[in-house]
């Protein structure tokens, strides 16, 4: 920020000129900083140690400046400091958080834009870095893509909340210094030295502990601004020789871009590692003096050209994250590499340019005219300074309400979709072509957790997880027992939905993590064992009318047989010889993620269609009929031809690297139908119900 001019920089400064002038290094250095907080997220996926840079130098211009201005008299007025701070700060900020989020609606899902909503709700109001905590956001995350565009705006969420926590500062320590008659300089001193001292051992605890949730702390923040306050208190009574500053300045420049190439700022920082940089800017800033040096770094770091660039580095700093995060999801990548990054960088120069000339500067110059309101009793107030703040502030309210509502009803019509989806036609009932859908169901995050079964219902049972869906009652018509592990579950919704169209069914599932049926391994697992005793108590008290098991288990190099299932079979059509057993073949498990792969890499990317080969062997299936149950592959259909998508049908398959989608299931319903009807006279021939052309 741009604090006056400095007229004369050959004659020796004084004390005063120290405190007030405009050091033009300490714009030179903020222009290094922000530059290499881009160019290293564009380019290196690192971060480079220049945010807490910038962090230090706002704290000294601050420092340096309301300091001064006590010193002679002008004690500081929070109120009106902070409004013409904010009123510099909001509307810049504020134009990019917007247009960061109109983007957001134009390029994203339905289903984000109220989590994306939330997110410029948070960088508006100065809490984006508390937002992340919340989230356990990882900031080092190394798949840019999919990080929130609204991300960095945690620093300027930590800066706005010391510049008010600064101001306070200020405010209480001057005046008591004055009551008291004591120095204004020493006694912040002595206040922000504590507040060095505590917060940077709090920060290295907490980044030993929780780095991620350390690494948007304000607390484990604070002793970096407080470096730049004691740094801007002790200034003025340093003289060194124009040798030292030379190799000071040097020293400092070449560790504030070494930075982020040699220290592991991903696992280290806001520690004591971030002194690294803490230090090497105050190496420059107190290596600046208006005396130029002969070899020193000043004469670059004053330079006219990253002067000029300086107006607009928080600009660029504001608008190539949200470039940068967009630009990569548009190409489906994870890294720019140099074309993309270059592309990246030449995008968001530009819109820095034009943001700077139709927003920034001219909201600058008009407050500036404006008149200021004195008056004993309130703060001094610049009336227009005011009117930006305000401005901006209900312009931000007003857009994340409206688009607020406007999400909340578009995601509102989205599930109204869904429900009212077509399943005879998606998914696994459509492999040949993509239904008409704006997006894959379920969109986006909501198929990470579009689980078959996700709540426990069973009155009677209190180990794993049961649920009793349909009638729940045990004098349904029907009742049907599924009992298993996790790939049991997700087959729930295929029965749910079946008999939610038939009337008066039971559907009750039982299951427990990684549970067969296994005497060997039961012992050692209490959950597991009791598992298949109430499944067994059940049998034997409900004599359901079917009992769904899993006949293999699925692994990256094939399956395999559950060679104790043919015999619990037996025992089933023994204490209940009506009960019809379904044994289903495993679905596929895969080292990696379909859905993962395709939000990287694209739906249709050859590296995200998975092969699977089918077992040939009719022993697997001839086992379990002659045991007495009935066969069941929906492989072919859940991998046609093979091939194991991320998506089918307009249907996103997999969950992760293993399960089902809950969506994906229902559209299975068919398929189960088309092999159990023709077996078992009761079950429907159409599980979907009446539905037009079914």
């Amino acid at each position: 920020m741009v604090i006056g001019t400095q007229k004369n920089r050959s004659a020796k400064p004084s004390v005063s000129n120290l405190r007030t002038g405009f050091v033009p290094e300490i714009q030179g250095l903020r222009t290094i900083a922000l530059l290499l907080v881009a160019t290293f997220h564009v380019w290196f996926s690192r971060v480079s140690g220049g945010v807490d840079i910038f962090l230090l130098i706002s704290a000294y211009l601050m420092t340096r400046s309301l300091t001064a201005r006590a010193e002679v008299g002008n004690l500081t007025r929070p109120v009106s400091f902070l409004i013409r701070k904010f009123a510099r700060l909001m509307p810049l900020s504020y134009a990019v958080a917007l247009l960061t989020l109109v983007a957001a609606f134009l390029l994203t899902r339905v289903t984000a834009w109220p989590e994306l909503t939330g997110d410029a709700t948070a960088a508006l109001s100065y809490t984006e870095n508390f937002r992340l905590q919340a989230q356990t956001a990882d900031y080092f995350a190394a798949d840019r893509s999919l990080a929130t565009p609204y991300q960095h705006y945690w620093s300027l969420a930590i800066q706005g909340q010391v510049f008010v926590i600064w101001a306070v500062v200020h405010f209480l320590v001057e005046r008591i210094a004055r009551g008291l008659k004591a120095s204004i300089r020493w006694m912040l001193l002595v206040i922000f030295s504590l507040i060095f001292a505590g917060s940077l051992a709090w920060s290295v605890w907490y980044t030993e502990a929780d780095q991620s949730l350390a690494y948007f702390d304000t607390a484990a923040r604070l002793w970096e601004f407080a470096a730049g306050s004691l740094l801007a208190l002790v200034q003025p009574w340093i003289n060194l020789p124009l040798w030292l500053r030379s190799v000071m300045g040097w020293i400092g420049l070449l560790g504030v871009v070494s930075c982020g190439f040699l220290l592991p700022v991903e696992s280290t920082f806001p520690g004591y590692a971030a002194l690294w940089p803490v230090v090497s800017a105050s190496l420059i800033i107190l290596s600046a003096d208006a005396t130029p040096t002969r070899f020193g770094p000043d004469r670059f770091l004053a330079s006219r050209v990253l002067e000029r660039i300086s107006g607009y580095t928080f600009a660029l700093y504001l608008v190539h994250w949200p470039v940068l995060v967009y630009t990569l999801r548009i190409n489906s990548t994870p890294e720019a590499g140099i074309r993309l990054g270059t592309l990246t960088l030449l995008i968001s120069a530009v819109v820095s340019v034009v943001l700077v000339h139709i927003v920034e500067r001219p909201t600058a110059t008009w407050s500036k005219r404006g008149k200021t309101v004195t008056n004993r009793r309130r703060p001094r107030i610049q009336l227009r300074s005011l009117v930006v703040v305000v401005a901006s502030a209900l312009i931000g309210a007003t857009a994340i309400s409206a688009a607020a509502t406007y999400s909340t009803r578009a995601v509102a019509a989205y599930h109204a979709a869904i429900e009212q989806a077509d399943y005879s036609r998606l998914g696994a009932n459509a492999p040949g072509n993509v239904p008409d859908l704006p997006e894959f169901l379920p969109a986006g995050t909501d198929s990470n957790n579009d689980w078959g079964i996700v709540s426990s219902n069973c009155v009677d049972i209190d180990v794993g997880l049961c649920t009793d869906s349909g009638s729940g009652s045990s004098a349904a018509e029907r009742s049907i027992l599924l009992v298993g592990n996790s790939h049991i579950a997700q087959l729930h919704a295929l029965f749910d939905l079946t008999a939610g169209n038939q009337g008066d069914w039971r559907v009750r599932t039982q299951i427990a993590t990684d549970c067969n049926y296994s005497p060997s391994f039961m012992p050692d697992y209490p959950e597991c064992s009791e598992l298949w005793r109430n499944a067994e108590d059940f049998i034997v008290s409900e004599q359901p009318d079917m009992v769904v098991i899993l006949g293999t288990k699925s692994s990256t190099d094939g399956e395999t047989l559950l060679d104790l299932m043919p015999g619990w079979v037996e025992w089933i059509k023994e204490v209940s010889p009506e009960t019809v057993v379904v044994v289903v073949r495993d679905n596929p498990r895969f080292e990696t993620s379909p859905l993962s792969c395709a939000a990287r890499y694209g739906w249709d990317d050859p590296a995200c269609q998975f092969d699977y080969t089918y077992s040939e062997d009719e022993e697997l299936q001839q086992t379990f009929e002659l045991s007495g149950a009935l066969w069941v592959d929906l492989n072919p259909d859940i991998c046609p031809d093979n091939v194991c998508p991320p998506a089918l049908g307009g249907v996103v398959t997999y969950l992760d690297d293993n399960h089902l989608t809950k969506t994906f299931v229902y559209t299975l319903a068919g398929e189960f139908a088309d092999q159990i009807s023709p077996r078992v006279p009761w079950w429907p021939v159409n599980p979907y119900g009446d539905s037009p052309d079914n």
